[in-house]
């Protein structure tokens, strides 16, 4: 009877073992979750806290730029903006030459209306016509320089000038400063006042009928 007792006081305590394995399977694996949830947790506290920073640093340039620029507004505001006529101002020779030298082949007469004084005196050789007219009219009368064909000649060799100035038209050609004669022989000259402006219009069908004595 003792060894029966025995055995059944064993069997007893068999599935009393196996429950203690169970319930510490469970609490490992409820302590392995805590620890999962709390290393999560902990991760995205500090990706978020990371992220919260770089956020304010970001907002913080935005509105150290926007000071920068309404700053720059509020300067520009203030700033007097002065338009220079370039014409305004005295004219050298030189831009009075480079203007004629692109209007005259082009036929485009009227660029010259800013080179030219309020008065000019226009000259046509071998005709009665020489008078002093409106810059408006003076521009009108170089349509007689339709005629002449590119390309222009506006630097001729000194001596050819000084043709100019002693030849048949001397009177009017000795003040002259710039000489253009086209392909086809038409010829121009220019004489300019104080202000470096056009007074004066010299033109001819043929540069022979300027320099024949």
């Amino acid at each position: 009877m003792d060894a029966a007792e025995d055995k059944s006081q064993e069997s007893a305590k068999k599935p009393a073992v196996k429950g203690k394995k169970g319930k510490g399977s469970v609490v490992a694996i409820i302590v392995l979750i805590v620890a999962l949830v709390g290393g999560v947790g902990a991760t995205w506290y500090f990706m978020n806290s990371k992220a919260n920073a770089q956020k304010k640093q970001q907002d913080s340039k935005i509105e150290e730029l926007q000071q920068q620029i309404d700053k720059l507004k509020e300067e520009a505001s203030k700033a007097t903006v002065v338009v220079v006529d370039p014409l305004s101002t005295q004219l050298t020779a030189a831009q009075t030459k480079a203007q004629i030298i692109k209007d005259v082949p082009a036929k485009n007469y009227s660029g010259l209306s800013d080179y030219m004084a309020d008065s000019v005196k226009v000259v046509m050789a071998a005709s009665e016509y020489q008078t002093t007219v409106t810059k408006a009219q003076a521009i009108t009368d170089m349509k007689y320089l339709n005629g002449g064909t590119s390309p222009w000649d506006f630097n001729p060799a000194a001596d050819e000038i000084h043709s100019y100035k002693t030849g048949s038209y001397k009177t009017y050609l000795a003040s002259a400063s710039i000489f253009g004669t086209a392909s086809n022989m038409y010829f121009v000259a220019f004489t300019l006042d104080a202000g470096n402006k056009i007074s004066q219009v010299f033109m001819a069908v043929n540069v022979g009928l300027v320099i024949v004595p």
